[in-house]
């Protein structure tokens, strides 16, 4: 094991800022928690302006500088997206670096290229930060049910079209309306196609996929439909009905086969994924072994994830 770990972090937005922050301000923390040291040792933003001045000192003056500084142990990739994030992580295990990233886009739509490399290349590729924020889902079913045979996965992993649902349904309101409050709350992107479209949640439930199956599908064959034509018409038919509508990332074992989909659901109110409500997220799951499970919690916010990322550095160390 060993006692420090230099890390190199790209993208110094709202996610890496707190990250950033975090590693700074409980450095002995971690320290008397682990025994190990964990430096921020660099730092590339393209906007420097978004970095204080008591981090200036920290910046590198390009991605290619930083991944190849000898010293330096992980990289941690914050600024998502497919390119130039892809070349970035590719170069850094080139290089012999660690990789620790919450870019589910990525790994989802090419992240083949990138398991491989890290496979050959014998290095750690942490991504617990890629899928449902704070909750240990990636570590559980890699870990803690790696005996288990998973038979099927139900998923709300994205916690802004959940928090849209529940406020059409709270607050009697339209979809118009609920996006315009999780904007003003910071629960939405200024454009949140890839949230109300059910984008991001297919990303994440392909991240799933691959470690409860075994299998790495391909993105654009999973089924995805959002919540954009949903009213809040539907959503008051459907509690007198008895039912709740969510936005569920599904897969299913069937045979040799998986079945992978996401859209909205009508799930009787009893479930248990019906009573998630607002930002929150939740993944039910049936293995053989262990039978049904439920991991819950918060699914976004930069202190879940950057809990997240510190979590694969702690892996990472040990």
């Amino acid at each position: 094991m060993k006692r420090k770990i230099n890390i190199g972090l790209i993208g110094f937005g709202n996610i890496g800022s707190a990250f950033a922050a975090y590693l700074i301000s409980r450095k002995n923390f971690l320290k008397q928690k682990t025994g190990i040291i964990f430096e921020l040792r660099g730092i590339v933003e393209k906007d420097v302006k978004k970095v204080p001045q008591s981090y200036r000192h920290l910046l590198f003056p390009s991605v290619e500088k930083l991944i190849s500084t000898p010293d330096i142990d992980v990289i941690v990739e914050l600024i998502g997206g497919i390119q130039p994030a892809c070349k970035y992580i590719l170069g850094a295990l080139e290089n012999g670096k660690h990789i620790i990233t919450a870019n589910k886009a990525l790994l989802a739509e090419n992240g083949d290229e990138i398991f491989q490399l890290a496979k050959r290349k014998n290095l750690y590729l942490g991504y617990e930060a890629a899928v449902a924020g704070g909750i240990p889902i990636i570590k559980d079913i890699s870990q803690s049910l790696i005996s288990s045979q998973i038979e099927s996965m139900l998923g709300i992993v994205n916690g802004t079209s959940n928090y849209i649902l529940t406020l059409m349904e709270t607050d009697e309101i339209s979809m118009a309306e609920a996006i315009k409050i999780a904007q003003k709350r910071g629960y939405a992107e200024r454009n949140p196609s890839l949230d109300i479209d059910g984008i991001d949640s297919a990303h994440k439930l392909a991240i799933l996929i691959r470690l409860g199956f075994g299998y790495s599908p391909e993105f654009t064959k999973i089924f995805k439909e959002g919540i954009r034509c949903i009213s809040h018409l539907d959503i008051k038919y459907a509690l007198e009905l008895g039912y709740r509508i969510k936005l569920l990332a599904i897969a299913k074992k069937n045979g040799r086969r998986i079945e992978a989909r996401v859209h909205p659901t009508l799930l009787p109110v009893e479930h248990v994924l019906a009573s998630v409500r607002g930002v929150y997220n939740a993944v039910y799951l049936k293995a053989d072994l262990v039978g049904e499970m439920l991991f819950y919690g918060r699914g976004a916010g930069k202190n879940p994830t950057t809990s997240a990322l510190v979590s694969d550095l702690v892996e990472l160390a040990r």
